[in-house]
Parts: structure tokens; sequence; C-alpha cells
């Protein structure tokens, strides 16, 4: 799935906040390069709490280590941005909540020397209540 950044990042988050409270789900959030973009367009909705347990923005390699289990090998050998980051922070993500799906959406990266197809942004998990 790919999401049109266009779309204001805070009406995404309130239609997808309204989907989460119908269908009963909880939304999980694991941040790199957006810093904690999508969990501040989640939580500046009212009540988003009903839906949203939390998040983990791991923009360092050490809390990428520490708190998601991302290999110092993996860091130093494919990047921090790297599909293969993106993966082990996924599975590292779900260990904190009751992972029913995963969603990976290329984040929008910060200034750096990396082409943007490179760069993996968050990573969302819908989980039952």
């Amino acid at each position: 799935m790919i999401i049109n950044l266009d779309y204001k990042l805070t009406d995404l988050a309130r239609e997808i906040g309204l989907l989460l409270i119908k269908h009963k789900l909880s939304l999980g959030v694991v941040e790199s390069a957006t810093g904690g973009l999508v969990s501040n367009a989640i939580t500046n909705i009212p009540g988003c709490s009903a839906y949203f347990p939390g998040s983990v923005t791991s923009y360092s390699n050490g809390i990428k280590q520490s708190l998601l289990g991302v290999s110092a090998r993996t860091l130093s050998e494919q990047g921090a941005v790297s599909p293969e980051t993106a993966c082990q922070m996924a599975l590292g993500g779900g260990s904190y909540w009751e992972q029913i799906s995963a969603c990976l959406i290329r984040g929008l990266p910060g200034l750096g020397v990396k082409p943007l197809a490179s760069r993996w942004g968050f990573f969302i998990w819908v989980c039952p209540h």
C-alpha cells in the first residue's frame, strides 16, 4: 500500500482512527527517518488513546539496537535506512504489540546523501483490542 503524503497526515490519521475504532483494532508505530511525525499526527487526534498504545522513534542506531533488536552487523553492513534494518525494526516493534498484520511505509527522509528510494521510514501494526 502506498500512501500519497500530499494528503494531510493529520486527516489521514483521523480517517485511520475512525476505522480502527469501528473494527475494534489498535495501532502501534515504529518510526525512524520520520522522527515521530506519524506518531505526532496520530496523537493530535482527540481520543486516540482508545486505539493508540504508543510508539518507538528510533532515530539513532543505539535505540534501534537496544529497543528494537536491530543487529550491529546489519547496521554496519547494510546501513541504518536499509530494507534489512527496516525489517529488523518491524520485527522488534512487533514485540511491543500483539501483531496480527504489519504495514511498512517508506517514510519522509531527512536531508542526507542516500537517495529517497533507499530510505525506510515507519511501520504500523494493527492489532485486535
